[in-house]
Protein backbone atom coordinates (compact mmCIF):
# COMPACT_ATOMS: atom_id res chain seq x y z
CA UNK A 1 0.00 0.00 0.00
CA UNK A 2 1.75 3.19 -0.99
CA UNK A 3 1.85 6.44 1.30
CA UNK A 4 -0.87 7.90 -0.53
CA UNK A 5 -3.55 5.19 -0.30
CA UNK A 6 -2.19 4.86 3.27
CA UNK A 7 -3.11 8.33 4.22
CA UNK A 8 -6.45 7.82 2.64
CA UNK A 9 -7.47 5.08 5.15
CA UNK A 10 -5.76 7.43 8.28
CA UNK A 11 -7.60 10.42 7.19
CA UNK A 12 -10.20 10.83 5.20
CA UNK A 13 -13.87 8.71 4.69
CA UNK A 14 -14.04 6.31 1.99
CA UNK A 15 -15.89 3.01 1.62
CA UNK A 16 -12.74 0.90 1.93
CA UNK A 17 -12.36 2.26 5.58
CA UNK A 18 -15.88 1.59 6.12
CA UNK A 19 -16.32 5.70 6.21
CA UNK A 20 -14.17 5.61 9.05
CA UNK A 21 -10.76 7.12 9.33
CA UNK A 22 -8.41 5.51 11.29
CA UNK A 23 -7.70 8.97 12.61
CA UNK A 24 -10.48 9.56 14.30
CA UNK A 25 -11.59 5.47 15.36
CA UNK A 26 -12.05 5.50 19.22
CA UNK A 27 -8.83 3.27 19.57
CA UNK A 28 -7.05 6.57 18.40
CA UNK A 29 -9.11 9.40 20.39
CA UNK A 30 -7.92 6.29 23.25
CA UNK A 31 -4.40 7.43 22.75
CA UNK A 32 -4.94 11.02 21.84
CA UNK A 33 -6.61 10.90 25.37
CA UNK A 34 -3.97 9.56 27.23
CA UNK A 35 -1.43 11.78 25.86
CA UNK A 36 -3.07 14.88 26.34
CA UNK A 37 -3.53 13.83 29.87
CA UNK A 38 -0.20 13.10 30.56
CA UNK A 39 0.66 16.39 28.91
CA UNK A 40 -1.75 17.98 31.21
CA UNK A 41 0.27 16.61 34.51
CA UNK A 42 3.79 17.77 32.84
CA UNK A 43 2.83 21.26 32.37
CA UNK A 44 -0.77 22.33 32.30
CA UNK A 45 -1.40 21.28 35.72
CA UNK A 46 1.47 23.84 36.66
CA UNK A 47 -0.40 26.63 34.16
CA UNK A 48 -3.07 27.87 35.95
CA UNK A 49 -5.74 27.81 38.70
CA UNK A 50 -8.87 29.37 39.49
CA UNK A 51 -8.30 33.15 40.33
CA UNK A 52 -10.19 36.07 41.48
CA UNK A 53 -10.90 39.12 39.69
CA UNK A 54 -12.08 41.70 42.08
CA UNK A 55 -9.66 40.79 45.06
CA UNK A 56 -11.34 43.50 47.27
CA UNK A 57 -14.30 42.57 47.22
CA UNK A 58 -13.27 39.09 48.01
CA UNK A 59 -11.53 40.21 51.37
CA UNK A 60 -14.33 42.71 52.45
CA UNK A 61 -16.44 38.94 51.94
CA UNK A 62 -13.54 37.73 54.02
CA UNK A 63 -14.31 40.38 56.86
CA UNK A 64 -17.95 39.68 57.04
CA UNK A 65 -18.35 35.94 56.87
CA UNK A 66 -15.53 36.04 59.73
CA UNK A 67 -17.33 38.50 61.97
CA UNK A 68 -20.80 36.15 61.19
CA UNK A 69 -18.83 33.34 62.48
CA UNK A 70 -17.42 35.66 65.43
CA UNK A 71 -21.10 36.61 66.21
CA UNK A 72 -23.05 33.23 65.22
CA UNK A 73 -20.84 32.34 68.64
CA UNK A 74 -21.60 34.74 71.11
CA UNK A 75 -18.10 37.11 70.12
CA UNK A 76 -17.71 40.56 69.06
CA UNK A 77 -16.77 41.57 65.62
CA UNK A 78 -13.66 42.41 64.85
CA UNK A 79 -12.73 46.07 63.16
CA UNK A 80 -10.81 46.80 59.91
CA UNK A 81 -7.84 48.13 61.11
CA UNK A 82 -5.40 49.58 58.42
CA UNK A 83 -2.48 48.76 59.86
CA UNK A 84 -3.03 45.10 59.52
CA UNK A 85 -3.97 45.80 56.11
CA UNK A 86 -1.03 47.20 54.80
CA UNK A 87 0.85 44.53 56.95
CA UNK A 88 -1.00 41.48 55.25
CA UNK A 89 -0.36 42.80 51.85
CA UNK A 90 3.43 43.50 52.86
CA UNK A 91 3.25 39.28 53.87
CA UNK A 92 1.20 38.37 50.21
CA UNK A 93 3.59 40.51 48.17
CA UNK A 94 6.59 38.48 49.94
CA UNK A 95 5.05 35.10 49.59
CA UNK A 96 4.95 36.14 45.88
CA UNK A 97 8.40 38.03 45.24
CA UNK A 98 9.91 34.80 47.30
CA UNK A 99 7.42 32.22 45.70
CA UNK A 100 7.00 30.28 48.99
CA UNK A 101 3.82 29.25 50.73
CA UNK A 102 4.13 29.56 54.57
CA UNK A 103 3.66 31.23 58.12
CA UNK A 104 7.45 31.23 57.82
CA UNK A 105 9.29 33.28 54.67
CA UNK A 106 12.46 31.18 52.78
CA UNK A 107 14.62 33.58 55.46
CA UNK A 108 12.91 32.31 58.27
CA UNK A 109 11.03 35.65 59.07
CA UNK A 110 7.51 35.29 60.57
CA UNK A 111 4.62 37.66 60.68
CA UNK A 112 5.56 39.88 63.09
CA UNK A 113 8.34 41.38 61.21
CA UNK A 114 5.82 42.73 58.91
CA UNK A 115 3.30 43.83 61.69
CA UNK A 116 5.89 45.30 63.24
CA UNK A 117 7.02 47.14 60.34
CA UNK A 118 3.51 48.88 59.76
CA UNK A 119 3.61 50.20 63.81
CA UNK A 120 0.65 47.77 64.96
CA UNK A 121 1.52 47.33 68.33
CA UNK A 122 -0.11 44.20 70.25
CA UNK A 123 0.12 41.68 72.75
CA UNK A 124 -1.20 38.97 70.56
CA UNK A 125 -1.88 38.18 66.79
CA UNK A 126 -2.53 35.56 64.49
CA UNK A 127 -2.48 34.41 61.03
CA UNK A 128 -4.67 32.53 58.39
CA UNK A 129 -3.24 32.10 55.15
CA UNK A 130 -5.45 30.55 52.30
CA UNK A 131 -5.05 29.41 48.51
CA UNK A 132 -6.69 28.34 45.78
CA UNK A 133 -10.09 29.21 46.43
CA UNK A 134 -13.27 31.20 44.28
CA UNK A 135 -15.36 31.93 47.53
CA UNK A 136 -15.16 33.73 50.34
CA UNK A 137 -17.66 31.46 52.01
CA UNK A 138 -16.07 28.58 50.91
CA UNK A 139 -12.62 30.31 52.45
CA UNK A 140 -13.66 30.70 55.36
CA UNK A 141 -15.75 27.52 55.85
CA UNK A 142 -12.18 25.91 55.22
CA UNK A 143 -10.89 27.74 58.22
CA UNK A 144 -13.75 26.48 60.48
CA UNK A 145 -12.86 23.42 59.24
CA UNK A 146 -9.57 23.59 61.02
CA UNK A 147 -8.37 23.78 65.12
CA UNK A 148 -6.43 26.06 64.58
CA UNK A 149 -7.95 28.06 61.71
CA UNK A 150 -11.19 28.09 64.07
CA UNK A 151 -9.28 29.05 67.40
CA UNK A 152 -7.82 32.20 65.52
CA UNK A 153 -11.27 33.03 64.29
CA UNK A 154 -13.17 32.98 67.35
CA UNK A 155 -10.52 34.13 70.03
CA UNK A 156 -12.54 36.36 71.92
CA UNK A 157 -8.92 38.36 72.86
CA UNK A 158 -8.36 39.59 69.34
CA UNK A 159 -10.05 42.83 68.38
CA UNK A 160 -9.10 43.64 65.27
CA UNK A 161 -8.25 42.14 61.91
CA UNK A 162 -5.93 42.75 58.66
CA UNK A 163 -6.72 41.22 55.04
CA UNK A 164 -5.04 40.71 52.10
CA UNK A 165 -6.18 39.44 48.71
CA UNK A 166 -4.46 39.13 45.58
CA UNK A 167 -3.65 36.99 42.23
CA UNK A 168 0.10 35.69 41.26
CA UNK A 169 1.76 32.75 40.90
CA UNK A 170 3.15 30.05 43.40
CA UNK A 171 5.02 26.78 42.81
CA UNK A 172 4.37 27.67 38.77
CA UNK A 173 1.25 28.05 39.42
CA UNK A 174 -1.43 31.08 38.74
CA UNK A 175 -3.47 31.28 42.10
CA UNK A 176 -5.26 33.47 44.75
CA UNK A 177 -4.04 34.24 47.99
CA UNK A 178 -5.16 35.39 51.29
CA UNK A 179 -3.94 36.84 54.10
CA UNK A 180 -5.89 36.96 56.99
CA UNK A 181 -4.08 38.94 60.21
CA UNK A 182 -5.44 38.75 63.71
CA UNK A 183 -4.41 41.65 66.40
CA UNK A 184 -4.96 42.59 70.40
CA UNK A 185 -4.37 46.14 70.84
CA UNK A 186 -1.19 46.66 73.60
CA UNK A 187 2.14 47.87 74.33
CA UNK A 188 4.14 44.82 74.49
CA UNK A 189 5.58 43.24 70.92
CA UNK A 190 4.99 40.06 70.15
CA UNK A 191 8.63 39.97 68.38
CA UNK A 192 10.44 38.43 71.39
CA UNK A 193 7.20 36.20 72.79
CA UNK A 194 6.56 33.00 70.17
CA UNK A 195 3.57 32.34 72.55
CA UNK A 196 1.89 35.27 71.39
CA UNK A 197 2.01 34.82 67.58
CA UNK A 198 -1.36 31.92 66.74
CA UNK A 199 -0.42 30.55 63.47
CA UNK A 200 -2.94 27.77 61.49
CA UNK A 201 -1.71 24.61 60.29
CA UNK A 202 -1.25 23.80 56.97
CA UNK A 203 -4.07 21.54 54.92
CA UNK A 204 -3.98 20.91 51.12
CA UNK A 205 -7.76 18.98 50.03
CA UNK A 206 -8.74 18.84 46.19
CA UNK A 207 -12.06 19.84 45.01
CA UNK A 208 -14.33 20.14 42.22
CA UNK A 209 -14.45 23.73 41.03
CA UNK A 210 -16.30 23.98 37.33
CA UNK A 211 -14.51 27.84 37.04
CA UNK A 212 -11.25 26.02 36.38
CA UNK A 213 -12.06 24.59 33.21
CA UNK A 214 -12.39 28.36 31.82
CA UNK A 215 -8.71 29.31 33.61
CA UNK A 216 -6.55 30.28 31.15
CA UNK A 217 -4.23 27.48 31.04
CA UNK A 218 -7.15 24.69 30.72
CA UNK A 219 -8.84 26.53 27.48
CA UNK A 220 -6.49 24.43 25.33
CA UNK A 221 -7.48 21.29 27.13
CA UNK A 222 -10.74 22.06 26.89
CA UNK A 223 -10.61 22.49 23.31
CA UNK A 224 -9.27 19.13 22.79
CA UNK A 225 -11.55 17.83 24.73
CA UNK A 226 -14.34 18.74 23.33
CA UNK A 227 -12.90 18.15 20.26
CA UNK A 228 -12.54 14.32 21.31
CA UNK A 229 -15.74 14.20 22.90
CA UNK A 230 -17.01 15.08 19.46
CA UNK A 231 -15.30 12.18 17.23
CA UNK A 232 -16.13 9.73 20.04
CA UNK A 233 -19.92 10.11 19.59
CA UNK A 234 -19.16 10.80 15.66
CA UNK A 235 -17.97 7.49 15.39
CA UNK A 236 -20.20 5.69 18.08
CA UNK A 237 -23.35 6.66 15.69
CA UNK A 238 -21.21 5.55 12.24
CA UNK A 239 -20.62 2.33 14.61
CA UNK A 240 -24.36 2.04 15.01
CA UNK A 241 -25.35 2.85 11.62
CA UNK A 242 -23.39 0.28 10.52
CA UNK A 243 -24.59 -2.48 12.43
CA UNK A 244 -21.24 -3.45 14.13
CA UNK A 245 -21.79 -1.55 17.56
CA UNK A 246 -22.55 -4.58 19.72
CA UNK A 247 -19.58 -5.75 18.57
CA UNK A 248 -17.43 -6.87 21.32
CA UNK A 249 -14.21 -5.26 20.37
CA UNK A 250 -16.42 -1.96 19.37
CA UNK A 251 -17.76 -1.48 22.56
CA UNK A 252 -14.76 -2.04 24.58
CA UNK A 253 -12.94 0.94 22.28
CA UNK A 254 -15.97 2.81 22.50
CA UNK A 255 -16.29 2.88 26.36
CA UNK A 256 -12.22 2.98 27.03
CA UNK A 257 -12.19 6.70 25.14
CA UNK A 258 -15.36 7.48 26.88
CA UNK A 259 -13.78 7.00 30.24
CA UNK A 260 -10.74 8.65 29.38
CA UNK A 261 -12.68 11.73 28.31
CA UNK A 262 -14.41 11.86 31.41
CA UNK A 263 -10.95 11.55 32.88
CA UNK A 264 -9.87 14.69 31.42
CA UNK A 265 -12.83 16.38 32.12
CA UNK A 266 -12.45 15.52 35.70
CA UNK A 267 -8.48 16.74 35.80
CA UNK A 268 -9.54 20.01 33.97
CA UNK A 269 -12.21 20.91 36.80
CA UNK A 270 -9.78 19.58 39.92
CA UNK A 271 -8.36 22.03 42.21
CA UNK A 272 -6.57 22.24 44.82
CA UNK A 273 -7.22 24.62 47.93
CA UNK A 274 -5.17 25.18 50.71
CA UNK A 275 -5.10 26.68 54.42
CA UNK A 276 -2.46 27.26 56.78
Amino acid sequence: MNLKIRLRHIFIPHEHNEYRPHAIRHKWLSIYSIGIILHYFMFGVAVSGPIIKDTNAFSKDIINYTNQERMAKGFASLNENPSLDRAANDKLADMLKDDYWDHKSKDGLEVWVFIDKEGYNYSLAGENLAKGFTSASNTVSAWMGSKTHRENLLNSEFKDIGIATGNGRIGGQETTLVVQLFGKPGTAMAGNNPDSLVLGEQVTKPSINLSNILSVGNIPYLSLWFIILTFIILDARMLHRLGIHNHRYHKYQFRQALVLNITLFLLLILSFTSIA
